[in-house]
């Protein structure tokens, strides 16, 4: 491999260290790192540098690792539609890979870790993002928003499928009014799993298995949010598998909501969502309304809030985030718990309640009992 190292922006502006201002630009099997604003940048047209357009070259990033103290990992905007394909990109100060005002990338098979977000897509960006491993950002591993996108800029939303996004503050967030379509992905060990915020009508969530976070699985949480949320596996989440904190007219529909340790569809706002087709069993409470709901409409969910498997005394504990033992003592009560190979590889009997499986064995190889 090739090893390339910038320490120094190209000129006072901070343009990054290698640009494809509509230009060719190929980079197979290279180590790039920078100490400036961003290792690579990817334009369609140069308008809004140079005041006049021109086309795109051919860009394509391939089996490269990438690392920039200071800024971006890739940036890719102005129209560009780049291939970037089995790169790890990693310990950058902003996005490991941001997209912007039209630029439709494919983003396939990459790591992308230690990032503020792992990709970050926003003024009207789009692109499709598959395959990729998204982990150990400081904020969320897909963080999509508008932020003010140019009128002019109607582009198919992004489209995140096959992912795998695990061990961040959010697996997903969505603001700002963003459309996005959030398909087939495993969002697992995250703070929580899906957020949507103000999203774009067409906002689709399905398919995907959204399991083991520490808080809620998929958080529907600002007016303005009306997305479809459908056929997603929710289970094995440390508080709700579904919560509505907030949302126009969200639609939750056929999604296998089961061992979450809270409810597993919460609504926490009376608001008009549409809630059908949903098999919610053995969590801590079916659909709970903490407030009266008159205008969310339920009908054919298929609902058994399993009390026995999780005992009240186990939900206090779980509450207090204490383990369960100060308030069972020797005496058992029905819980989920874990066997640790870690700590007692050869005593299967022995195991961690869901509250030390957080925070005295994490990352420890543990199996479900």
């Amino acid at each position: 491999m090739r090893n390339i190292t910038i320490r120094q922006p190209k000129d006072e502006s901070g343009t990054p260290c290698i640009s494809s201002l509509g230009s060719d630009l190929m980079l197979c099997d290279c180590i790039i790192s920078s100490e400036s604003g961003g290792c690579i940048m990817a334009y369609g047209n140069i308008g809004l540098l140079a005041g006049a357009e021109s086309n795109a070259g051919t860009v394509e990033v391939t089996r490269c690792v990438l690392s920039c103290s200071e800024g971006t990992g890739i940036g890719i905007h102005e129209k560009a539609s780049p291939l970037v394909n089995r790169c790890t990109i990693e310990n950058c100060k902003q996005a490991g890979i941001d997209v912007a005002r039209a630029a439709a990338p494919i983003v396939t098979g990459n790591t992308v870790r230690n990032c503020i977000a792992g990709i970050y897509v926003y003024e009207g960006g789009s692109g499709t993002f598959t395959d990729n491993e998204i982990s150990h950002t400081s904020f969320s591993g897909v963080y999509v928003t508008t932020e003010a996108a140019p009128p002019a800029v109607t582009q198919a939303p992004p489209c995140f499928r096959h992912n795998k996004v695990f061990g961040n503050p959010y697996g997903f967030f969505v603001t700002q009014s963003a459309t996005v379509l959030i398909e087939d992905n495993d969002v697992c060990q995250n703070e929580r799993g899906i957020a949507i915020g103000t999203c774009g009508d067409k906002t689709v969530v399905r398919g995907n298995n959204v399991h083991h976070q520490k808080g809620s699985g998929i958080v529907v949480h600002q007016l303005g949010s009306s997305p479809l949320i459908e056929a997603n596996n929710v289970h094995h989440n440390g508080y709700s598998g579904i919560i509505i904190e907030g949302g126009d007219a969200p639609v939750i529909r056929a999604n296998s909501v089961h061992h979450n340790l809270r409810a597993g569809i919460r609504l926490e706002k009376d608001e008009p969502a549409l809630i059908e087709h949903n098999l919610v069993v053995g969590n801590c409470g079916g659909i709970d309304c903490i407030v009266s709901c008159p205008h969310a409409i339920l009908r054919d969910n298929d609902v058994a809030a399993d009390n026995e498997t999780v005992a009240p005394q186990v939900r206090a504990a779980v509450a207090r985030r204490v383990c369960t033992f100060a308030e069972t003592n020797v005496n058992y009560l029905p819980q989920y718990w874990w066997h640790c190979r870690t700590c007692r590889p050869d005593k299967e009997g022995t195991g961690c309640c869901v509250v030390c499986r957080e925070l005295c064995h994490a990352g420890h190889d543990l199996s479900e009992r």
